[in-house]
């Protein structure tokens, strides 16, 4: 594990939470990334407002997320953006790293102009997924963390044998295989399933032989 993982703060409105929360999901499964997501932090009886600020004071890059929500009206998202940008004014020695990605077909606003942003559509969602960790990983680079022997960390294969009531044979595995790789914290690729009861189509391993 490396010493410390990259600081990722989701900046988003919460009419598009299931799409962040979905991609947050993702980023804490990876390693050698702490995302940062208000539902999952905060606390109940802490200022919200102050604790916001002391995570982007922290983070290494942070994710702002646009829609039709989010820039079609003032609020919140735009108050934790120019926190972002004051802080990249003020301490250039700890420029946080912007990354503006698009939810949906929207011009960004003229504060983000300059930086170059990237389409997160809900469709191909794994190859946009992959661009945005090269992204986060030139970012970790820059600050020296490790994200190679990490990212080995969960490379491990989990062969998970289910024994379930009912039949499986119009099982949707795909789906399955997400909610395991989920529930472990692994990648989705490190999961295998051998054999769900009372499924034919699935690959088991043979039985052992027995001595004669």
């Amino acid at each position: 594990m490396p010493e410390r993982k990259l600081r990722v703060f989701l900046c988003h409105t919460s009419v598009d939470k299931p799409r962040v929360r979905e991609i947050y999901q993702r980023l804490a499964n990876e390693a050698w990334i702490d995302p940062w997501l208000d539902e999952e932090e905060l606390l109940p009886g802490q200022d919200w407002s102050e604790e916001i600020e002391k995570a982007i004071e922290k983070s290494d890059a942070v994710l702002v997320f646009l829609s039709n929500n989010s820039v079609s009206k003032k609020g919140y998202v735009q108050k934790e953006l120019e926190f972002a940008l004051n802080r990249t004014l003020e301490s250039p020695e700890h420029l946080v790293n912007i990354i503006p990605l698009r939810l949906d077909d929207v011009q960004p606003p003229d504060s983000l102009r300059s930086f170059q942003w990237m389409d997160y559509p809900s469709t191909e969602k794994e190859t946009y997924y992959e661009r945005l960790l090269k992204s986060l990983k030139e970012r970790a680079s820059s600050l020296s963390i490790d994200t190679e022997s990490a990212s080995n960390v969960n490379k491990t294969k989990h062969s998970v044998s289910l024994s379930l009531d009912g039949s499986f044979e119009n099982v949707d595995k795909e789906a399955l295989v997400k909610t395991l790789a989920d529930f472990l914290g692994v990648e989705i690729g490190s999961i295998q399933i051998l054999k769900l009861a009372g499924d034919s189509t699935t690959d088991a391993p043979p039985p052992p032989k027995k001595d004669k």
